[in-house]
């Protein structure tokens, strides 16, 4: 506002914070990424020949579209789940990965049985069969029959359940 002889008074102005909705749209742009990411391997898997490239395509699509750095997939053979491939950090936070027996009480073996996917949002609240060091959370996620995708975090609460919805 300006005074009689034109001189500015008064200043109104109005701000208005876009950064939530900045933020939702970067949290779309990069769900649609990951659609699209889903969508180009599912071609690639089907036309994969054997389980070892099959595993080696899901454990590149889960470190470079969901930068999951830690995980393992674990293939049925006989009453086993075996580890068949390991990414380098879940070798460095869990050197000794185990194999599950199928009927074992493990949250692998339980999630391959039940073909749901299991969620442990905090590992120190839930006894594992094997040393969870820094990893605080950890999905396994069923493959129908043939065995089971395991993600680890060193944050609780670390693993997305879009990212998970999308996985399964």
């Amino acid at each position: 506002m300006k005074d009689e002889a034109g001189k500015t008074e008064e200043i109104f102005c109005v701000l208005t914070d876009v950064t939530a909705l900045k933020e939702r749209a970067q949290e779309r742009r990069e769900r649609e990424s990951k659609i699209e990411a889903l969508y180009s391997a599912t071609g690639r898997l089907v036309k994969a020949t054997s389980r070892s490239e099959v595993a080696a395509l899901i454990e590149e699509l889960v470190l470079n579209t969901f930068r999951y750095l830690a995980t393992s997939l674990q293939l049925r053979d006989g009453d086993q789940l075996l580890p068949v491939r390991v990414s380098p950090r879940m070798r460095d936070l869990l050197p000794t990965l185990p194999s599950h027996h199928v009927e074992a009480d493990t949250i692998v073996s339980e999630a391959y049985r039940s073909g749901d996917t299991i969620l442990v949002e905090d590992l120190d609240e839930r006894e594992t069969v094997f040393d969870s060091g820094s990893l605080r959370s950890w999905a396994s996620i069923p493959l129908r029959d043939r065995g089971v995708l395991c993600i680890g975090s060193p944050a609780g609460d670390g693993i997305a359940g879009f990212d998970l919805r999308l996985l399964e």
